[in-house]
């Protein structure tokens, strides 16, 4: 959520009753707004109010839902809470077919049905972390399907400074010790090279072989030059 959307929340709260402050309190926890540019169309959809009605009531779905590859099921869900996203609705449900909570994009279901059956809420689900959680992993798969240039590289810090890294990818990192080791994408061997010789002092290239050999050439070859003078 935007921090002036968070603040006239605030100021809503502040400037009504009890009563109406544990509604907005209430609301908060069900829906939540992602402010951040997403791709994709726009598309509204008439199954939005009635999602919106099941997840304030607790009301079991029945939906038909199309799935990316055109593929449609049949799902009964727990609608647990709303996202808009860049204009686009979904519904973050427990879905019983497939025994846990799922993100359902409102445009793709294709029937919806309110059923009479309520259901109850896990008690430790927030909407907005699990919303957070399942973006981040979404990019990431989405990363590593893309077709493009790669080139992996094996480095080690001997202070955390991811700052350093920004604008790469990184594939994994641990800390043994004192020190971090990090396996980032550099896209290319003269990428790399730019990027990670003018670092040197505070980072080592472990892999690939021919990225460490030419940093210690590089390493050499200044080295030799100061001792000549």
């Amino acid at each position: 959520m935007s921090q002036q959307l968070k603040l006239a929340v605030i100021k809503l709260e502040n400037s009504v009753s009890k009563e109406h402050r544990e509604e907005i309190i209430k609301a908060k926890e069900r829906f939540f707004i992602d402010s951040q540019p997403w791709w994709g169309t726009r598309i509204q959809n008439q199954n939005v109010d009635i999602i919106k009605k099941s997840v304030l009531n607790l009301k079991k779905l029945k939906v038909h839902y199309k799935k990316f590859d055109g593929e449609v099921s049949e799902r009964i869900i727990r609608p647990y809470g709303a996202v808009i996203k860049n204009s686009d609705w979904y519904v973050v449900a427990f879905c019983e077919l497939k025994n846990e909570i799922r993100i359902f994009k409102c445009s793709r279901i294709e029937s919806i049905e309110v059923l009479d059956e309520s259901f109850s809420m896990a008690e430790k689900f927030n909407l907005e972390t699990f919303w957070e959680n399942s973006k981040h992993q979404f990019v990431r798969q989405s990363y590593l399907k893309v077709n493009h240039a790669s080139y992996p590289v094996k480095i080690k810090f001997y202070e955390e400074n991811k700052q350093t890294l920004e604008g790469f990818y990184v594939l994994s990192s641990m800390k043994v010790n004192d020190n971090w080791f990090y396996d980032i994408d550099m896209i290319s061997f003269q990428t790399a090279c730019n990027v990670i010789f003018p670092l040197s002092d505070r980072i080592e290239v472990l892999e690939p072989i021919e990225l460490r050999s030419y940093i210690i050439k590089k390493i050499n070859i200044i080295s030799n030059l100061y001792k000549a003078t």
